[in-house]
């Protein structure tokens, strides 16, 4: 079974269709949502959202978003504010990127070098969209990104999606 980027709990495709999942952003994240799947081009991979309890639950702690390899997709907790949302689903839509590039977590891991420089990559990709962002990793813009890390930023938002 493939694990979580973010956390250590696995979430099943079962699980993530099970009925206490909640399914619709605020009217202010939504459109959010929409810019960022715009920005990337992907407005296929699914994106769930989950109150702060079930990602508890499901051992993510603190993440405001997580995405899985195995098939389920992008997590959002109902909680992040709309203002950080697109930034964020652009991270997580990296990542799925990077999932389906390198095999998997395990895969983007080993191809990055550590589990840091894969969330790095992912983060210069958020902070290259320009859309507003917490610091996350080292990252807040990409002043603090390497050149490496951008051109990875190019490549992950320019793949086939």
């Amino acid at each position: 079974m493939a694990g979580l980027l973010i956390g250590t709990a696995i979430i099943s495709p079962a699980q993530a269709s099970s009925p206490e999942i909640v399914w619709a952003a605020s009217a202010a994240q939504a459109p959010e949502v929409a810019r960022a799947r715009d920005y990337m081009g992907d407005h296929v991979t699914s994106i769930t959202w989950v109150s702060r309890t079930q990602a508890t639950e499901h051992g993510e702690g603190a993440a405001a978003a997580w995405a899985q390899d195995n098939g389920a997709g992008v997590f959002v907790t109902t909680n992040l504010p709309a203002e950080y949302v697109a930034a964020v689903v652009v991270h997580e839509l990296a990542h799925q990127r990077q999932f389906a590039a390198y095999g998997g977590v395990r895969g983007a891991v080993a191809h990055y070098g550590s589990t840091l420089a894969e969330e790095r990559a992912a983060q210069c990709t958020a902070a290259l969209s320009g859309f507003k962002d917490f610091e996350a990793y080292g990252v807040e813009t990409t002043a603090d990104c390497t050149d490496g890390e951008l051109a990875e930023a190019h490549k992950l938002r320019a793949s086939v999606r």
